[in-house]
């Protein structure tokens, strides 16, 4: 690889790794606000705080990696264009040494994005859930008393006759009013704390299941034997997806065969998006800010925010507008393919535009 385009590489990567630790120590921030209640309410240290934090950030980065690397890309040219390296290159021919250069910083954010994406992301998940689980259990373990209603999160209350020797709680009765739809009461003889595979669960023995939908129907379910994930009783009401927890290797052999193969499957499509998306947003700004001009215009769009713009419409279609899923996550990178690509030809046939020259009378 030619020094030119080593040192084109070092300058975009170096404007891009700038751009990532600032968003990336923002959304810690907003990240520990938002969880703040785990010190607060459920009691913790800021250990546990900062580390939830930080396993909530991988996914949460991922959303925003695509544009910091395509306006670290743009920040780069046009510090090259202010200190007319940009106009050299191309007066002297070396279009194809920025082009390449491109490709392969490009290239290095795909790589990384879909690391992130297969590997990463699912990973800090699976964390994340697991210490929440735990973090959970200590709470319900520390807050109920006996003969008392406790308030584990709100909306949730829970009521126990007594504790064992050995840990079992007699008499559990636990309503869950959470969800605006749905009301869910818990009475069990007994419960212990207990671990599945995946994390801590309450086991309720001998008792009944009832909810009620909207208020009007009561429906009762009699059990032998329930289990409670802490998560569910202690935090969010919603189940975990297990598609989201899943790495490279575990989502391939579920898109093989099984119930979950189609989600699975357009799981991996869109963990793969993530790579096309640097790909498609890089050439893009490329072909808009690759090409030095002369011209002064008294106003114009930041290049940073054309960026952010393109990924809010990018972000905001995804949301509103119905696609299937295998189709939605490629639509936008083979739109800006095709725009990038559009532009950058148009660019280049201006270039190669004969000149009329005036010829004095």
């Amino acid at each position: 690889m030619r020094r030119l385009t080593l040192y084109l590489i070092r300058t975009f990567a170096r404007d891009a790794l700038g751009l990532i630790i600032v968003i990336g120590g923002l959304l810690w921030i907003v990240q520990c606000l938002r969880i703040f209640d785990v010190v607060t309410v459920k009691g913790q240290g800021v250990t546990t705080l900062a580390g939830l934090a930080a396993l909530g950030l991988p996914p949460m980065l991922l959303a925003f990696f695509y544009a910091a690397m395509a306006i670290g890309l743009g920040r780069g040219l046009r510090t090259m264009a202010s200190r007319q390296e940009l106009q050299i290159i191309h007066a002297a021919g070396e279009t194809r040494s920025l082009f390449t250069a491109t490709l392969g910083f490009a290239a290095i954010g795909a790589v990384i994005a879909i690391g992130v994406a297969m590997f990463i992301a699912p990973l800090s998940e699976r964390n994340l859930n697991t210490w929440s689980a735990n973090v959970a259990a200590d709470l319900v373990g520390r807050t109920l008393k006996p003969h008392q209603f406790t308030q584990v999160s709100p909306g949730v209350v829970v009521l126990i006759g007594g504790r064992l020797n050995d840990g079992q709680i007699t008499d559990f009765f636990a309503d869950d009013r959470r969800d605006s739809e749905e009301r869910r009461i818990y009475v069990a003889q007994s419960a212990v704390i207990a671990a599945d595979d995946q994390s801590y669960v309450l086991r309720l023995s001998e008792g009944r299941l009832q909810y009620s939908s909207n208020g009007i129907t009561l429906s009762e379910v009699e059990f032998g034997q329930y289990d409670i994930a802490f998560d569910r009783l202690a935090g969010a009401a919603e189940a975990v997806d297990p598609i989201t927890e899943m790495l490279a290797p575990e989502l391939i052999a579920t898109a093989a065969g099984g119930d979950l193969a189609l989600r699975a499957q357009a799981e991996i499509v869109e963990r793969l998006a993530q790579g096309l998306k640097v790909f498609a947003l890089c050439l893009l700004v490329l072909a808009v800010a690759g090409f030095p001009t002369g011209k002064r215009s008294r106003w114009r769009l930041p290049l940073e925010v054309g960026v952010l713009l393109v990924a809010l419409v990018e972000t905001a279609a995804g949301l509103l507008i119905p696609l299937p899923p295998f189709i939605g996550p490629l639509l936008f990178p083979a739109v800006m393919f095709a725009a990038a690509l559009a532009l950058y030809g148009w660019r280049m046939r201006r270039r190669r535009m004969p000149q009329l020259a005036l010829v004095p009378a």
